[in-house]
């Protein structure tokens, strides 16, 4: 692994949960066939505060779901499967232990689990379906009861679909337990209705023991006002993107230390998915502006700045260097996208 996926797997550890292996066989799920309850197809924003991610990670809760991630970027589909335990107090502390994998789908499971482990943060915070921001969800998303049920863990849930309505097509079945309003399973698909990942529970306990939970202690991170001017606060011009994909917005600006280097995160969101642009830090020489040698097209392939494209699940990476930087872009968004932000942020 390149020094450069090493940091991606550190800061943005959520969207590498899907770094797929061998395999396609289909998981059984322990759900029970949907019925029919009520009205479907009607809009359900009043459901909305229920499955935000503030919702979310206030329910105290045990349990150990399946994860299952596809990657349709070759021919055939890759697909990573493997159980994970969550802890959560619902004041905060949590943790998320691999368990073990499925069918063999993952060539190198010990080190595989050494690297969730080492993300947990990221995979509490930005893994799984949620509203991350309601104003942007209420712009770019539309939450539809379905007016069905089925049993997830041995609990009765509702479903939903969260479908975006603005840009790339992309859509998440969300069943939501009835009584407490947690997610106890989701489903994304694309625009050509491929499975992308899921999760589901399969058991869940809401009054679990939290003795000897070994509770993981999340990175320090300097959270940056937005409101204020980045390049005095950062004691130098930060790279900021022009052209950004459709419906998304800046959310969050962070400096990020990785062993003696530093990094500037930008967190971009949507309302439900997330759209990161890193940048590492100049070095002490004065940094030379964009027109020095020029970035060039990324597009193009005589480019003198390069950046590699990956897929890693159902989001894409781009990771290089440019104008003298280190770069790292992930998102749920097309790769022109990701190389048009890019750009915008050199021009």
């Amino acid at each position: 692994m390149t020094r450069p996926l090493r940091l991606v797997a550190v800061l943005l550890g959520s969207l590498l949960a899907g770094a797929c292996g061998e395999g396609s066989a289909t998981v059984e799920f322990r759900s029970e066939n949907a019925v029919a309850t009520s009205g479907p197809g009607l809009a359900a924003p009043s459901v909305v505060p229920r499955v935000t991610q503030h919702a979310q990670l206030a329910i105290r809760h045990y349990g150990r779901r399946v994860v299952e991630s596809c990657d349709w970027s070759g021919d055939t589909p890759h697909t990573t499967r493997f159980r994970e335990d969550i802890t959560s107090d619902g004041e905060g502390r949590y943790a998320i232990e691999p368990i073990e994998e499925i069918e063999g789908a993952i060539p190198d499971w010990p080190l595989f689990r050494l690297m969730q482990l080492a993300r947990q943060g990221m995979v509490h915070r930005y893994r799984d379906a949620a509203v991350r921001d309601t104003m942007l969800f209420a712009a770019n998303w539309q939450l539809t009861d379905l007016g069905l049920q089925s049993m997830i863990a041995g609990r009765r849930c509702d479903l939903y679909a969260m479908s975006r309505t603005v840009g790339t097509a992309r859509s998440y079945t969300l069943s939501i337990d009835q009584e407490t309003g947690l997610i106890l399973r989701y489903a994304e698909k694309d625009s050509l209705g491929r499975l992308l990942s899921r999760v589901e529970y399969e058991s869940v306990d809401y009054d679990p023991d939290l003795g000897g939970v070994v509770w993981y202690e999340e990175d320090e991170r300097e959270q940056l006002d937005l409101q204020g001017d980045l390049a005095a606060q950062l004691g130098f011009v930060p790279l900021l993107p022009d052209l950004v994909p459709l419906g998304y917005a800046l959310r969050q600006a962070q400096q990020v230390e990785v062993g003696d280097e530093r990094w500037l995160n930008l967190v971009y969101s949507d309302g439900v998915d997330t759209l990161f642009f890193v940048q590492s830090f100049p070095p002490l020489a004065p940094r030379q502006g964009a027109g020095a040698g020029g970035p060039g097209d990324l597009h193009a392939a005589g480019a003198s700045d390069r950046v590699a494209i990956l897929p890693i699940g159902s989001a894409r990476a781009a990771q290089g260097r440019v104008s003298g930087r280190g770069i790292i872009a992930v998102g749920k968004v097309a790769e022109a996208e990701l190389l048009d932000l890019i750009e915008s942020a050199l021009n």
